[in-house]
């Protein structure tokens, strides 16, 4: 005997939705970074002179120059960039494989929207900010994507959603 066939289920409008929400939570999230790094960049020569001086108490012995301090700090900076993009990157490949209907990937997701939502909740406040045009920016940023993931969370729990990711038949 072999079990009936049946016909997989479409994809339920909510978890489309939640879906380009997470793009719309990874957009904020990226454009919040370039934020951080130009107010970082703003603030280059403090962060350098802080570095030189951090190292000369540190160790003494070790001389070093002022091009290398900034070559270290555009290197870091280089690297949070590229670091932002692969998160985001994974954040898509999860959000992906959850419109797929896969169980772990709305567990994962909801996980991190609530982490995000958690780190949107001082910004509201003005707490944690930069001061200034960018900090005030970086800030309303945090807060649209901490809602934007709200909401794909909450679409992602919802009935005809809860539905869709039971185990059993999938669309293919």
């Amino acid at each position: 005997m072999t079990p009936p066939v049946t016909a997989p289920r479409s994809t339920p409008q909510d978890v489309i939705t939640a879906f380009q929400l997470w793009w719309v939570a990874a957009g904020f999230g990226l454009a919040q970074l370039v934020c951080a790094v130009i107010s970082a960049l703003g603030e280059r020569d403090q962060v350098i002179d802080q570095l030189l001086s951090d190292m000369a108490r540190r160790d003494p012995e070790l001389a070093l120059s002022r091009n290398t301090a900034e070559l270290f700090v555009f290197a870091g900076m280089v690297l949070a960039v590229v670091i932002g993009i692969v998160l985001a990157a994974i954040v898509l490949l999860i959000a992906y494989q959850m419109r797929k209907g896969r169980q772990w990937a709305r567990t994962v997701l909801t996980m991190l929207g609530s982490i995000l939502v958690v780190f949107a909740v001082p910004a509201l406040f003005g707490l944690g900010t930069a001061t200034g045009a960018v900090g005030m920016l970086t800030g309303a940023l945090a807060i649209l994507g901490g809602v934007a993931a709200a909401g794909a969370i909450f679409l992602m729990h919802r009935k005809d959603s809860n539905t869709y990711f039971l185990p059993g038949l999938r669309p293919r």
